[in-house]
């Protein structure tokens, strides 16, 4: 990590601090159904049925929780697996990420992904949605999640969950949130 700060270049246009200034949502409000709990199978290629639930358990979120700490969570609950999806979805991920026609069409799916990201940053951070910061943070975080299925990919032993975790931990650095 270069631990970089992004945050300090982000600054709210004019229609986001607008924005902002309107109200946000209550702080108390419950995470939506995980996808432990819905017995849902997602995975890094989102559908538009993932992207939904990753865009809800964004907004659920409580705002006291710190924006690299709810992407963290969203990450790990959109690509939670069932113990009996782990071998297809293995063989799945190899395919999507050694294919180069896979990977064009991959491609267009994790931008729709990344946007899911960026809009969160946006909401939280009163920014506009073409600023720098949350395009940058859709983009580290795909490049995170990403890191992790290569490396889970690479180790027939390796925990997804384990490398999803420790990938995403860097995220808070990229934020300036926590102290490392």
């Amino acid at each position: 990590m270069f631990g970089l700060c992004l945050e300090r270049f982000a600054t709210p246009s004019p229609a986001a601090d607008r924005s902002r200034r309107r109200g946000r949502r209550p702080a108390a409000a419950p995470p939506p159904t995980s996808a432990r709990s819905s017995g849902r199978r997602s995975g890094c290629s989102p559908s538009e049925a993932g992207l939904a639930h990753l865009r809800e358990f964004l907004r659920a979120t409580p705002l006291d929780i710190p924006v690299h700490r709810a992407v963290h969570q969203a990450v790990l609950d959109f690509n939670h697996l069932d113990d009996d999806a782990i071998p297809q979805h293995r063989e799945r991920m190899r395919l999507l990420l050694t294919t180069p026609a896979l990977q064009a069409h991959s491609a267009l799916k994790y931008a729709a992904w990344r946007g899911v990201i960026a809009d969160y940053t946006t909401e939280r951070y009163g920014l506009a949605p073409t600023d720098l910061l949350p395009r940058t943070v859709g983009h580290v975080s795909l490049g995170m999640a990403l890191s992790a299925y290569e490396q889970w990919l690479d180790s027939e032993d390796a925990s997804l969950p384990l490398l999803l975790d420790a990938a995403l931990n860097g995220l808070r650095h990229h934020l300036c949130e926590e102290p490392a």
